[in-house]
């Protein structure tokens, strides 16, 4: 299957360089068939070909590259293994929910990152593969501060990973545990401290504003996220000024709620769980805006 996409950008470097256009090198891409990028890309998972970038309740976080002698380009994969004790979350539910957003819900500025393909195999392993997208969450922003605040000369971190790792280094492994769970747990923890603003009011505007239209455009399809305030990493704000939502194991389609407070919460046997409303994230921006 590899020999089969190095044929396909081999042919493609000929025909450019044959005076086709140069924009078109960078569209491979998009012309691949995602099924064999799908295949290809897990393989490198399963055969422990790539170390894993996070680790989390929805299971396992790779970044896998296709790499060529002038090109590379990256792929997430999400792992899980099913659980016959959580019948509430599947992969397949995930993918298929977050595939909606991106083929339904259109706007210039905010997005989800693109699916390539869900593979389940026989023991129980579920995949879903989708575009690499490098950015920053709220959540990484936040802790570059605090690091920044404790030791100016260490570098801002590029994601999650590196600021997690920042803070261990920064006070070790136990110390840095329970300071950045309770980063997770609360929001609001260090909106107070001076020198741990965020945003500008103007920069918090835009977000604010963009972020708005695309839950309206989100929600009129029925379709919620809910996992916004309560999961700050799931806000990544990009180089080029997108915005991206990424992990969409809590949304939902509810298309016969009777109101809003139907569409967060669940009702089972054994309990009642709420999510918060995804507009509540506007709060925390606002927290960590300057005044």
């Amino acid at each position: 299957m590899k020999n089969s996409i190095d044929k396909h950008i081999h042919s493609k470097q000929k025909n450019a360089k044959k005076g086709a256009k140069e924009h078109d090198i960078f569209d491979v891409l998009d012309t691949l068939d995602k099924q064999k990028v799908t295949e290809y890309v897990i393989k490198q998972v399963t055969k422990h070909k790539v170390s894993m970038l996070t680790f989390g309740k929805q299971g396992e976080i790779y970044k896998v590259p296709l790499p060529y002698e002038w090109w590379e380009k990256y792929f997430l994969v999400a792992k899980k293994k099913k659980d016959i004790q959580d019948q509430h979350y599947d992969l397949r539910d995930e993918f298929r929910l977050q595939h909606m957003v991106y083929d339904q819900v259109k706007h210039p500025f905010v997005k989800v990152p693109e699916l390539f393909g869900y593979q389940e195999l026989p023991t129980g392993e579920q995949f879903m593969v989708m575009e690499y997208i490098p950015g920053q969450t709220i959540y990484a922003l936040l802790v570059n501060k605090l690091v920044k605040k404790n030791k100016p000369e260490r570098a801002p971190a590029k994601d999650d990973r590196e600021a997690d790792t920042n803070v261990v280094k920064l006070w070790g492994p136990q110390r840095a545990g329970d300071t950045l769970s309770m980063i997770e747990r609360s929001p609001y923890l260090h909106s107070k401290i001076p020198g741990m603003k965020l945003f500008t009011r103007d920069e918090a505007n835009k977000i604010k504003n963009h972020l708005k239209e695309f839950l309206d455009d989100m929600h009129k399809q029925w379709i919620y996220h809910r996992d916004l305030w309560q999961n700050i990493r799931n806000i990544m704000l990009c180089p080029d000024g997108k915005i991206y939502l990424i992990d969409f194991w809590k949304s939902i389609k509810k298309e016969h709620a009777k109101n809003k407070k139907e569409i967060y919460e669940e009702i089972s046997e054994s309990e009642i769980k709420q999510y918060a409303d995804d507009e509540e994230i506007f709060d925390i921006i606002d927290a960590y805006t300057e005044k």
